[in-house]
């Protein structure tokens, strides 16, 4: 099997106990040995899927048809991240309270407010990163700073932070806790304050399930959110890049809210159809959960499966994509300039940034590790 058909293969297998046709076809494919085990493991790694697939073929007695040192490693993996969500969900705990003293109700974003929300089965089911979490600009810095009281540290320097700098505050870490932590004032990097903001977000938030402590995005902006970190912050449609992890999160959050329902809500129409009609070509049946489907979906599905089938043709996109970008990042500080001959703000801004050396570093490293391998 090819890695785009191995790649489909965890689709399927993620949504396992809804599509029960399917079952048979797998014992077949393992029984006949079709399966190249350690591709698939790669392709379900590099996608964040790992712990879940574990559960659906568990669930599914699909265990004794696979060769045994394969459900070995996956339920090696498996406990590992069940052992580790659990310390976030202490972690998660011990922040709630922390901010609550400073009288600030912290907004739990991405995975950590799926995680409290119980979109999943099981605790383990969601490979975690950070936490990231919202509160409203005005309470940003008082955080941030009762954040680092509490032990809290930083990898960059920040002395010199003011809130213009930076969507969220510097990544932090605790050394008695798992996770690294991102504290926002604003949800995403993409320029779309005029349909998806902090505003919007705050107003519409809702008390998490697993803790009434806290907040959590609504599952419509839970979606929204998925959108747009995936396909537009970090370029996915332009890459062909749709990790399993971001669709399945999508289409979990899809049983309590239509795909099709929330399509208006969205400015960049073209690509999210296209990532919610891969989302149904992956984990659907025949539509079943998005009606639509466009060119930029032809366009997305044909990038993905090149990427995973041609490393030459995903490096050669990568770069291109990548130099298109810098080209543009180069035109917005032309902007910055112009704005600075009749803004004292922005020129101190512009001052402050290139008279730091973290400024240059952090360029470099940017286009550096946007060009090397992931």
């Amino acid at each position: 099997m090819t890695e785009s058909e191995l790649y489909y293969l965890a689709g399927k297998c993620l949504v396992l106990e809804e599509r029960p046709e399917f079952k048979h076809q797998l014992i077949q494919l393992c029984k006949n040995d079709l399966i190249d085990w350690i591709t698939f493991i790669k392709i379900c790694s590099e996608n964040l899927v790992l712990p879940a697939i574990y559960l659906k073929l568990r669930a599914q007695k699909i265990f004794d048809y696979m060769p045994e040192e394969v459900v070995e490693h996956l339920s090696e993996i498996y406990e590992l991240n069940k052992k580790r969500n659990i310390e976030i969900l202490h972690q998660i705990k011990s922040i709630t309270a922390l901010l609550k003293a400073e009288n600030i109700v912290p907004l739990y974003m991405k995975g950590a407010g799926n995680l409290l929300d119980d979109i999943y089965s099981d605790v383990g089911e969601r490979v975690m990163g950070d936490i990231d979490f919202l509160v409203p600009e005005q309470d940003f810095l008082t955080a941030a700073v009762a954040m680092l009281d509490a032990g809290y540290l930083s990898w960059s320097d920040t002395t010199k932070i003011t809130i213009r700098d930076h969507q969220h505050y510097p990544r932090i870490y605790h050394p008695d806790f798992v996770a690294d932590v991102e504290l926002h004032r604003i949800p995403n990097e993409y320029k779309c304050d005029n349909w998806f903001n902090a505003k919007m977000v705050l107003d519409e938030k809702k008390r998490a399930g697993k803790d009434g402590g806290c907040f959590v995005e609504s599952d419509k902006h839970k979606i929204i959110h998925n959108f747009i970190h995936s396909q537009l912050d970090h370029q996915g449609f332009s890459l062909g890049k749709v990790l399993l992890r971001d669709i399945y999160d999508v289409y979990l959050t899809s049983r309590r809210i239509s795909l099709n329902d929330l399509l208006p809500e969205i400015k960049t129409k073209k690509k999210a159809i296209a990532y919610f009609a891969f989302t149904d070509l992956v984990f659907g049946a025949e539509r079943q959960i998005f009606h639509k489907q466009n060119f930029a979906f032809q366009t997305l599905k044909t990038k993905r499966d090149l990427n995973l089938n041609s490393n030459i043709f995903y490096k050669t996109n990568k770069a291109l994509v990548v130099g298109y970008t810098n080209i543009r990042y180069q035109k917005g500080y032309f902007g910055m300039f112009i704005e600075a001959f009749h803004s004292k703000e922005m020129r101190q801004f512009i001052f402050h940034k290139l008279t730091s050396r973290s400024f240059y570093r952090k360029h470099f490293k940017k286009v550096q590790s946007e060009l090397s391998d992931e």
